[in-house]
């Protein structure tokens, strides 16, 4: 009989973990197949993004997601996404200048743009076997960044 692994001790079984979804082990459940009501909450954040002045831009934009999860936070609809609503970024103590906030939240049409090239061509290497759900999905995107650049 052999022993356990050396790191078993730090091991705890799955189902004790708080922020595993109930239905974890039902296989009947696939990504993309979950009703409206359980679908994942999503965000997109670039924490590297910085302004004109090459100063990082990093507003407490985690308490505003978790807010929106709560359906407490407002947000406005953009090509990409929804993004904060004006004066829902908890600024206090921060020193965000209202150009670097503005220069934030814009969503640059025309750099989106050639980021969906990239992607169109990096979903190329899979042929057939990419889903064409995200296919339409990056149409989507285009048209809608499209639509905002006129």
């Amino acid at each position: 009989m052999s022993a356990a692994h050396p790191n078993a001790r730090f091991t705890a079984p799955a189902s004790q973990c708080p922020v595993m979804s109930p239905e974890w082990q039902n296989p009947h459940v696939r990504i993309g197949r979950y009703p409206v009501a359980q679908l994942p909450r999503i965000y997109l954040v670039n924490w590297f993004r910085k302004s004109a002045g090459r100063d990082f831009l990093w507003p407490r934009v985690l308490k505003w997601i978790f807010e929106r999860c709560e359906g407490t936070a407002k947000a406005v609809e953009t090509p990409i996404g929804r993004l904060s609503a004006e004066g829902e970024l908890d600024l206090a103590g921060l020193d965000v200048s209202e150009e670097d906030l503005a220069e934030l939240l814009h969503v640059d049409a025309e750099g989106w743009l050639a980021d969906v090239l990239g992607m169109r061509e990096y979903y190329e290497q899979f042929g057939s076997r990419m889903p064409p759900e995200l296919r339409a999905e990056l149409e989507a995107l285009e048209q809608r960044l499209k639509s905002s650049a006129d």
